[in-house]
């Protein structure tokens, strides 16, 4: 049953309900009244009335509102947008090179994927200013990379790209060769122009037939030693002053050794492959190891000497290797170059 004082007004709520109609009965007479007279009952009965607003609830009680007070509406939180998703390549050089691989989205701006890329099999982008390699860890099926003359420094990403076979890094800021140490399927490997010192972590590439380190910064070759499959050697321009690390590779046909401290040639004489040797600007005085092996083999199989192509500019040649020996050389087929 409903309380008694909700049929029964307080005297509060009594007073307010005439409030509100005796404005009302007046305003029924006022139009009867001339102009002049109608003016002060407006400002004093009607106008107030009019510019509140009475709101009676259960148990008397009344909340007045001002009628022209403005009511805004309750300001909506900004809906927030969702965070656009992280990049596969956040470098923008090695992403438009791996983009480029990627039929369906090479010329548009939609975001690559790791589905997108797993199947390509190269990523070319020399001169790209490219400085990190973040995201071609997800390039799995890739066996080819050339980025040459970029900025890169980190070769982790590199790490378990394992069907790589032919790796070209030159002109880069690389120094640590540790991630390429499990990349035993590369047959290609150019590192020319970096700053690199140590080629320990190449020791287990037993398929890498072509090797550029030129202009490094080298002191020995001995890491590379067991790598008999070598055929293409470029070391020049290092710090390099013995090469008996070099004796076993015999199946070298190229070996570049220009721009260095090398003195003894005797190393050498196990190379029965070589087409090109090349010599200039080092320590070399005797030419003799040379003649001797290339004398043999003009007197017997011809395998090489025929064909070698020896360049020793620049060398401070005795005057026997500079006579004797180089016309020993010539006569057993070996091409010289002096420049």
């Amino acid at each position: 049953m409903l309380p008694a004082h909700l049929f029964h007004p307080t005297p509060h709520v009594q007073a307010t309900q005439k409030r509100l109609v005796n404005p009302m009965k007046s305003a029924f007479s006022l139009f009867s009244c001339p102009l002049p007279a109608r003016i002060p009952f407006f400002r004093t009965s009607v106008a107030p009335w009019l510019m509140s607003l009475v709101v009676l609830t259960a148990g008397g009680v009344s909340h007045v509102r001002a009628a022209d007070e403005p009511q805004e509406p309750a300001a909506e939180a900004p809906a927030e947008e969702p965070a656009p998703p992280a990049k596969l390549f956040p470098d923008p050089g090695l992403e438009a090179a791996v983009r480029a691989e990627v039929y369906e989205k090479r010329y548009n701006e939609e975001p690559l994927t790791a589905d997108d890329v797993k199947n390509i099999s190269r990523v070319i982008g020399r001169g790209k200013g490219i400085k990190s390699l973040a995201g071609i860890e997800n390039c799995v099926a890739v066996m080819l990379v050339d980025l040459a003359d970029n900025e890169i420094e980190d070769l982790e990403p590199l790490a378990k790209l394992s069907r790589l076979q032919s790796v070209t890094l030159a002109g880069n800021r690389i120094q640590d060769l540790k991630p390429l140490q499990g990349l035993t399927a590369v047959q290609l490997l150019d590192l020319s122009r970096n700053k690199v010192t140590d080629l320990s972590p190449l020791g287990e590439m037993s398929n890498l037939r072509t090797l550029y380190v030129a202009n490094n910064r080298l002191k020995s070759l001995e890491p590379i030693a067991g790598l008999s499959k070598i055929w293409s050697l470029d070391a020049s321009g290092n710090r390099l002053t013995r090469l008996e690390p070099v004796s076993g590779l015999s199946w070298l046909t190229m070996l570049d050794l220009r721009n260095n401290a090398v003195e003894s040639l005797a190393p050498l004489t196990t190379l029965r492959e070589l087409d090109f040797l090349l010599l200039t600007d080092n320590l070399i005085v005797d030419l003799a190891p040379l003649v001797e092996m290339c004398k043999a083999d003009a007197e017997g199989e011809k395998r090489f000497a025929p064909y070698l192509k020896l360049y020793v500019g620049d060398n401070p040649l005795s005057e026997a290797a500079a006579g004797e020996q180089m016309e020993a050389l010539k006569q057993a087929g070996v091409k010289i170059f002096l420049e």
